[in-house]
């Protein structure tokens, strides 16, 4: 089976849903700046994502990130690089993405052809599953497919065409709903996810004025995610209209008051996740890629912190924590910023970004601690701004959690709460903490550190550092 008769169909088409999608932002004289936070600026934000200038998680919030990501695309195309979207900025980014969705889709078709073939081949059982199949992956092509690129696109996961092959796009846009609903990630449309598609897909628009189960049923879930203070009635008044436009405006939705597929669809993602308390957080393991901090025989410090960040996140977000981690694997975050300096002071720069466009509750920066000259010193040391209200609460809280670790064997010292001028405490706007979690200079702590137990002591002590304060 050939593809090379629809390609023409297929641009032509292509290019009709990319400049209709342009209406969501790029209608008009809209200009979009710093500062903003709307569903155009999610729109944008998921375009610059796409064409890879916006490495971030979009918010629907303009920040510093946004900012930078926009004068980086203005460079690149010789437009005047004040990170503003104005008229030339929105046509010349609508023009890249047109070529870049084309390609992708293209290349999609290119490869449907060669998986078409190489299935025929195998004959295997799943090949021959009737269009109505419960499983749909990678490589297949067929009616379900649209079907379910059309449920992707409706939920704001698939920004092209529905085309009926599986390919590239559609695997992330499954990945991505399935990490969001408490599903296995792994990219197969499986009954599970079908079922949870299915399900989203199937509930009733509920707005002001109407009553029933489904209205105590959307009140119980505001109420279990802290957004609904009284008890559920089953009548959609102005105490829940005013409870689902909160909910919608923390969120980076349109606050309408409206419960709509995009508003229930973050309701279940919140339920399935482990809820949500109200509070937000964001851990910042320290280093990462060419930078691995501080080391000794091998052992990292920007792999430790990354394991106790990860460790630390679980144990939030089972408690019902909003957590964004600055990295979750093994990279520098220098290429983030935009200002002219080391690329040390630009990695920092990055994280205080994240930090301050997060509008979370505080943030807590993770560290591992060294002195060659004293080897004897250990301990954990918790750091803060006196400048930042509620940050030496946070610092005290979490330095007397760390200070109660006990290990058998081993003389950990307790340590007093300090002030120092690091860069991303003198530079947030959130209260917040660096925590050297122990020396690697110590012998004793480090062989601790490279244990998982401790680990996990020193990620439950911040946890409870972090329970205490809220």
């Amino acid at each position: 089976m050939t593809h090379k008769s629809k390609l023409p169909v297929i641009v032509f088409l292509l290019l009709s849903i990319v400049l209709f999608k342009d209406a969501t932002y790029a209608e008009g004289s809209i200009i979009l700046k710093n500062g903003m936070q709307s569903s155009q600026v999610l729109s944008l934000q998921r375009d610059l994502k796409q064409i890879g200038y916006f490495e971030a998680e979009p918010t629907g919030y303009f920040g510093v990130i946004t900012e930078n990501a926009v004068k980086r695309f203005q460079k690149e195309h010789n437009l005047t690089q004040d990170g503003i979207v104005g008229p030339q900025t929105m046509k010349i980014l609508q023009d890249v993405l047109n070529k870049s969705t084309i390609a992708a889709e293209a290349n999609q078709n290119t490869g449907s052809a060669e998986n078409t073939g190489n299935n025929k081949n195998t004959g295997t059982e799943e090949d021959n599953k009737p269009l109505n199949a419960t499983i749909l992956k990678k490589g297949m092509e067929n009616d379900d497919v649209v079907k379910l690129q059309e449920k992707l696109i409706k939920l704001c996961l698939l920004n092209s065409r529905p085309t009926g092959y599986f390919g590239d796009l559609t695997h992330s846009a499954v990945i991505r709903f399935q990490r969001e609903h408490g599903l296995t990630p792994d990219g197969i449309a499986g009954p599970k996810t079908i079922e949870k598609l299915e399900y989203l897909l199937g509930k009733p628009t509920l707005n002001k004025g109407m009553s029933g189960s489904e209205v105590s049923i959307l009140q119980n879930d505001l109420k279990k995610l802290g957004f609904f203070e009284v008890e559920p009635t089953g009548n959609f008044g102005d105490i829940t209209e005013e409870s689902v436009k909160k909910f919608q405006g923390k969120y980076n939705l349109e606050a309408t008051g409206i419960v709509d597929l995009l508003t229930f669809s973050k309701i279940d993602s919140l339920l399935m996740t482990g809820g949500y308390n109200g509070i937000s957080v964001v851990i910042d393991p320290g280093h990462g890629g060419i930078d691995s901090g501080t080391a000794k025989n091998g052992l990292l410090e920007k792999d430790i912190v990354l394991d106790i960040s990860k460790k630390l996140k679980n144990i939030l977000v089972s408690e019902g924590y909003n957590v964004i981690l600055t990295r979750e694997t093994d990279t520098a975050l220098h290429h983030l910023s935009n200002i002219q300096a080391s690329r040390e002071i630009r990695d920092l720069n990055a994280r205080t970004n994240i930090i301050n466009e997060s509008q979370a509750n505080m943030f807590v920066s993770i560290h591992v601690n060294s002195l060659s000259e004293y080897p004897s010193v250990s301990g954990s040391i918790v750091f803060y701004n006196p400048d930042i209200p509620k940050s030496k609460t946070l610092a005290q809280n979490i330095q007397k959690a760390l200070n109660e670790i006990v290990v058998e064997g081993v003389n950990r010292q307790s340590q007093k709460i300090k002030t120092a001028e690091f860069y991303v405490l003198e530079n947030s706007e959130i209260p917040g903490v660096l925590v050297e979690t122990a020396f690697i200079t110590n012998p004793g702590e480090f062989d601790l550190l490279k244990t998982d137990e401790f680990r996990k002591q020193l990620a439950e002590a911040i946890a409870l550092g972090i329970r205490n304060t809220d």
